[in-house]
């Protein structure tokens, strides 16, 4: 029966009926059987193919039908773009972290078998195969028994995510974790004052203030999203929508199309699509724009050619095309050199 309804999708098996490509029906199909068929969508033409997991996000999102076939499409192709097998990049106050075939190398030091990494201003988390560590003077073992999704810092916390959507805190002064019974969370990104939460009904901004109480957070409708980031001037939400922008708790669709990559740091941000923009805090020349003058609106920025990546730290901007470029105080964040205008870095 299995056979028959991966030959035939748009059957349902037991009944012989005809169903909706994500309908209900169709779903509880999905989860009896496992991975989705190849699809041809009416829409591109094209045959898509995802894990039950993410099908399934997707499908408590709302998406059914050809929107779903669409975005499955855009949202792969993006994913699989943003995932290329590269070093990944970590920054701290004054130093940075590179993970590359999951081994760690900061500060003339390697640890080994990591799997994630979380930068604060003078510590490292890191999550390794045999668990969670706190590396400051010392290396200490947290108890933490859950698959760890993704780390990120934000007003003396490290918000963990596990791998089913659980969020926990780790307050680094005091060293204790915390449970927010927050779960079904899909993604997460932080600022120095809020953080955005994304589940399958869309983003909630959550601010310091709000102590991670959902119902007291600002809320936005969104589908199909890809990453997001956050800074104190504006966060920035890639979908397969389009690139999105909440400022002043604001939500508006922004005019950049075809964007491959966002980042941000406390102050500034950046875009990706076939050219880099780049706006917020430029004191350190992070911007690339060959001065220190801020800027509130997007400005473009000279890169090389077939730029896929972009990182943000506090000073510097860093992009990589197959090798590594920035500008900004690389010295300041990582003891290389300082640059208003994009250099070759040997990373």
């Amino acid at each position: 029966m299995e056979t028959k309804f991966h030959q035939h999708p748009n059957i349902d098996p037991y009944t012989n009926e005809k169903i909706t490509i994500g309908d209900r029906r169709y779903n509880q199909l999905i989860l009896l059987y496992g991975n989705p068929p190849k699809i041809k969508s009416p829409l591109t033409n094209r045959k898509i193919n995802i894990n039950k997991c993410e099908y399934i996000k997707l499908i408590k999102q709302g998406y059914t039908d050809d929107q779903l076939l669409y975005d499955l499409n855009i949202i792969t192709d993006k994913m699989e773009k943003l995932s290329i097998e590269q070093s990944k990049l970590f920054f701290g106050h004054r130093y940075m972290a590179v993970l590359k075939n999951n081994n760690l190398y900061i500060h003339n030091k390697q640890y080994n078998n990591v799997i994630n990494c979380c930068c604060t201003m003078h510590t490292l988390f890191i999550y390794t195969t045999s668990g969670l560590y706190y590396i400051n003077d010392n290396c200490i073992k947290i108890p933490f028994e859950f698959k760890i999704s993704t780390m990120q810092y934000s007003f003396g916390y490290v918000f963990i995510l596990t791998t089913d959507g659980h969020l926990y805190l780790y307050q680094i002064y005091d060293h204790i974790l915390i449970d927010t019974f927050i779960k079904n969370i899909m993604m997460i990104s932080t600022s120095v004052d809020h953080v955005l939460l994304l589940k399958s009904n869309g983003v909630y901004y959550v601010d310091k203030m709000s102590y991670l109480n959902i119902n007291l957070s600002k809320y936005y409708k969104l589908t199909g999203v890809i990453k997001m980031t956050s800074s104190k001037c504006s966060d920035l939400i890639l979908t397969s929508q389009g690139l999105y922008g909440i400022k002043n708790n604001e939500l508006s669709l922004l005019e950049i199309d075809n964007v491959i990559d966002i980042a941000s740091s406390e102050e500034h941000s950046m875009i990706l699509n076939d050219k880099l923009y780049g706006f917020g805090n430029n004191k350190s020349g992070q911007l690339g724009q060959n001065n220190v003058s801020s800027y509130l609106y997007p400005c473009e920025i000279d890169i090389p050619k077939n730029t896929s990546h972009v990182y943000c730290s506090r000073h510097s901007t860093i992009i990589y095309n197959g090798q590594y470029y920035g500008f900004g105080d690389l010295e300041n964040d990582m003891g290389l050199t300082k640059s208003l205008t994009p250099v070759l870095l040997d990373i």
